[in-house]
């Protein structure tokens, strides 16, 4: 039936040969349920005769890895299986939960000039619920209250990279590795529908990449000589005043001046409002 299926279990009728957990790096799974690692989430056990094969080719492609907390499918590879053809097929195969529809909110603390500059994810929302969830993540996951899902690939990558961000070298706390953080991290959230502080709403930071660099030649009758017409792929909300200031290795940085600046601002005392 499925290519990717090997063979079937072993275990004898009635017992589960696995039991899988979800752990931040991805899916873990072990022999039986005190063989999961510590800490895990949603310990289950996995009663598919085909499972057993599946995790053998899992092995051979390369996808289950052996990490301190054992045998897992790191959370990149359970995105692929699940965009793949037997993405319906796998998520009955490992009992994976449904798809989780929360937006996570972002708050920044202090300005990019600070070395304590941070990004958090101050909350998360239900669409259509008006209110705020105080529902827990580990790694893709989502626990709220007795609902667990499985967040969207683009919201988990954007966790992965405020985390990263969170735990950035003692040499990236200037305001140049702010900036292109940010510029990053921005592009990322805008892709997952997050909601974003006034501050970091109103920041907007053109990563080198995000430019395209032109040359066009002058020929008004002296020597030939070569203009940048530099652009960006970018566009500004209608009707918006902006600001653009050059920052460091090429990076820029657009303030809408609605209140909030890159270059500074007072610490806060109040929830910011969020803006999507």
């Amino acid at each position: 039936m499925m290519g990717i299926f090997k063979g079937k279990s072993s275990a004898p009728n009635g017992s589960a040969e696995y039991w899988r957990s979800f752990i931040p790096e991805g899916v873990a799974f072990g022999r039986s349920e005190a063989a999961l690692p510590k800490g895990g989430v949603g310990a289950k056990p996995l009663d598919n005769p085909a499972v057993g094969g599946f995790l053998a080719q899992m092995e051979d492609d390369g996808r289950l890895t052996d990490m301190a907390a054992g045998k897992v499918i790191p959370w990149s590879d359970v995105y692929d299986l699940l965009d793949g053809a037997d993405r319906y097929a796998c998520r009955d195969l490992l009992s994976l939960p449904h798809d989780a529809e929360h937006v996570p909110a972002l708050l920044s603390i202090d300005s990019l000039r600070d070395r304590s500059f941070g990004i958090v994810v101050r909350a998360w929302r239900r669409p259509g619920s008006g209110g705020t969830s105080e529902a827990q993540t580990c790694g893709a996951l989502i626990v709220d209250g007795d609902d667990i899902g499985i967040l969207p690939r683009a919201k988990w990558e954007l966790l992965d990279q405020v985390s990263r961000f969170q735990n950035r070298p003692d040499g990236e706390h200037d305001e140049g590795s702010h900036r292109r953080h940010w510029g990053r991290i921005r592009r990322t959230a805008v892709a997952a529908g997050a909601q974003l502080d006034e501050f970091l709403f109103n920041t907007v930071v053109l990563t080198p990449e995000k430019l395209h660099i032109g040359l066009r030649k002058d020929e008004t009758g002296g020597p030939r000589s070569s203009k940048s017409n530099r652009r960006s792929t970018g566009r500004p909300m209608a009707g918006s005043p902006l600001s653009t200031t050059t920052a460091p290795s090429s990076d820029f940085t657009i303030s809408r001046r609605l209140g909030a600046s890159s270059k500074s601002r007072s610490r806060r005392t109040s929830k910011p409002s969020l803006k999507t």
